[in-house]
Parts: C-alpha cells; structure tokens; sequence
C-alpha cells in the first residue's frame, strides 16, 4: 500500500468506526462489525481514483456499508440452528423433540404417520402433487428445472409451491 493509501486510511478511521456504529443494533458481534467497516476503509483506500469527481468519504461509506452487509450475509448463511432431541420444547414441560417424533420402530405411529401425509397429499390437486413428488425426489433441483418438468411457468411453480406450503401446514 503506497504511502497515500495509508494516509487516507489512517486520517479516515474514524469514518469507518461512524459506519460502523450505524449497524451496532445487528444481531452480530460489535467488533466483528467494527472489523468488516475497517476491511472495507482499506478496500475503499485502495480502490479510491481521484480523477471520478467524488470525495473520499462519499466513496468509502459505499464500500464499508456493502463489506459489512456482505459479512452480515455470509453469518446469515452460515448460522445454522441447531436443536437437541433431549431438550425440552417447553422450558416448564418435560417434553422433549424426541417424545414427539414418531418412532419407526412402532408400527401404530409409522401407520399413523403415513395416514396423515395422505390424507394431505390428497387435498392437492394433480400438477401440485406432481410438483411436490419432483421436489420431494430432488430436493436440490430448482424452479426453473421443475418449470421445464412440470410444464408451467416458472412463476406459476413459485405459487403452486406456496399454495403446497398453505395446503400442507393447515
């Protein structure tokens, strides 16, 4: 980094501290925030053309604002929630996950559970089944490929695929 680089760093850390503090109220760490907002003055600083008419500050907002938004979308994609099946689903209660997934050992809950899937698979009609078995068999396959399987648009999959969800959950 060339003396003026480092320069514009040095006099404009406060600038990025300032950015910084303006997402304080995320569901992250201050500090991790606070070290995307510097990543991102060293970015800018090192990016920053004099000669595109605008300020250095009007320029290194824009790109600490976007490094700490792109590291609040990579924790987003990575935090995973994760449930133990030994804790209690309420904190009062002994109940636990565990206690409320059937067991596939007992054949009355895997009856039971195979009795209440049909009965609301068959409250959708022909092109949702057809749709939910496709996604059901590749789950990582996408709208557009169900699209060109199924026969319809791919906006007419996104409403089918919600209308499914609604139908299923109620």
């Amino acid at each position: 980094m060339t003396k003026e680089r480092q320069e514009l760093v040095e006099d404009n850390i406060q600038l990025a501290h300032f950015v910084a503090n303006r997402y304080r109220s995320m569901s992250l760490e201050f500090d991790d925030i606070r070290s995307s907002a510097y990543l991102g003055l060293v970015k800018a600083a090192s990016n920053f053309d004099n000669g595109k008419g605008t300020t250095f500050a009007t320029f290194a907002v824009t790109v600490i604002t976007n490094e700490i938004l792109m590291y609040a979308r990579r924790q987003k994609k990575h935090n995973r929630v994760t449930a133990s099946l030994d804790a209690p689903l309420i904190s009062d209660e002994d109940i636990s996950l565990m206690d409320v997934i059937p067991s596939t050992k007992d054949p009355y809950g895997v009856v039971e559970l195979e009795r209440d899937i049909s009965r609301q698979i068959d409250c959708l009609n022909d092109t949702e089944r057809k749709l939910l078995l496709v996604k059901l068999g590749r789950p990582d396959i996408t709208q557009n490929e169900l699209s060109e399987i199924i026969g319809i648009t791919q906006s007419m999959v996104s409403r089918k695929m919600k209308t499914i969800r609604r139908k299923l959950v109620n």
